[in-house]
């Protein structure tokens, strides 16, 4: 991956070592995390939509967009329980757990 220049050798920047906002743990209120690995559009928007915000779905893959999408999942999960988020996520596919 490195030699294809799909990864960067610094962490938490790339795709699958926590960077993406979509592939990642996130901590709840209680103290606990949710991991969420929504890599694909389709389950991506299925996860932005359970939590009930509103964020430029198409911009999943614009790097430049993941600060701004993380905050606001983070904001978002942090505001329920782990409990609560997996009653949300308990059916359907958010890839979410």
């Amino acid at each position: 991956m490195l030699d294809a220049e799909f990864w960067t050798d610094a962490r938490e920047v790339n795709l699958l070592d926590g960077g993406a906002p979509f592939y990642r743990c996130y901590r709840t209120s209680d103290d606990r995390w949710l991991a969420v690995g929504a890599i694909e559009p389709r389950f991506f928007a299925e996860f932005v939509g359970k939590l009930g915000i509103a964020v430029d779905a198409a911009r999943q893959y614009d790097r430049s967009y993941w600060p701004t999408l993380t905050d606001a999942l983070s904001q978002r999960i942090a505001a329920r329980t782990r409990d609560e988020w997996e009653a949300v996520f308990a059916q359907g596919d958010a890839c979410a757990t």
